[in-house]
């Protein structure tokens, strides 16, 4: 996916209706953030997810060196807070700036 992106999405296309569903939903329901932002945070909460869903497929294999982020009941919910709070943070005044926007 970091690498092979152009590859993976070709190897993939059609299959990914789901989560343009989910994030022509988002944009919905942040229709003040700059596109410019919130198509940067959607790409970064993808990756983010996808990352945690790696670790969280090596805790299969691995229970002990992953027992401290997985072996938590809270995890799961957790990184799903995370992962909201990527979309739902302040744009900051430097990342106005550089985009020259002020929402």
């Amino acid at each position: 996916m970091i690498n092979h992106r152009e590859l993976m999405f070709e190897a993939t296309s059609g299959q990914d209706r789901g989560t343009r569903r989910c994030f022509a939903a988002i944009r919905k329901l942040a229709p003040e953030m700059p596109d410019e932002i919130l198509r940067q945070r959607l790409m970064l909460m993808l990756l983010y997810g996808l990352s945690a869903g790696a670790s969280m497929e090596a805790a299969f294999a691995d229970q002990a060196m992953w027992r401290h982020l997985w072996g938590h009941p809270s995890a799961q919910a957790n990184l799903a807070d995370t992962m909201a709070g990527i979309i739902v943070a302040p744009i900051s005044d430097e990342t106005h700036d550089l985009i020259g926007s002020r929402a």
